[in-house]
């Protein structure tokens, strides 16, 4: 018995690595595929972003998805300041809120609007 390979596949897995180079922009190679895109170095963000973006709309690939490694960041990685000056969504909001500078808002009111809005999107069940 002898092993044929099929010439015709519909995945194709590329490795960004802009210390070598961007990849190449070949649409024939990855026309009608679904793509695997991995990050392995990310160091000039624009160029990253003109990438992906190129992929996601002139490369006429069936499906785009973005594998990288956020194994960097680590809790120990994280500075105290960022994480004494973290905020929950409701304080978030509740601060927004507060700084709005319109006349004749009832604050209390939408703060009480929002809350259940938060409260009933974080129960829902997708």
């Amino acid at each position: 018995m002898e092993r044929i390979i099929n010439p015709y596949t519909i995945y194709k897995k590329i490795y960004y690595d802009d210390t070598t180079g961007i990849p190449s922009k070949d649409i024939e190679s990855i026309k009608d595929k679904f793509i695997k895109l991995v990050v392995v170095n990310k160091n000039d963000l624009y160029n990253f972003d003109r990438y992906v973006d190129w992929l996601l709309t002139e490369s006429q690939a069936h499906d785009v998805k973005v594998i990288e490694d956020f194994s960097e960041l680590k809790a120990e990685n994280i500075s105290d300041e960022i994480v004494e000056n973290t905020q929950d969504t409701m304080s978030i909001l509740e601060n927004y809120v507060n700084d709005l500078d319109v006349k004749n808002l009832n604050k209390d009111r939408l703060k009480a609007l929002l809350k259940g809005l938060y409260v009933e999107a974080s129960n829902m069940e997708i």
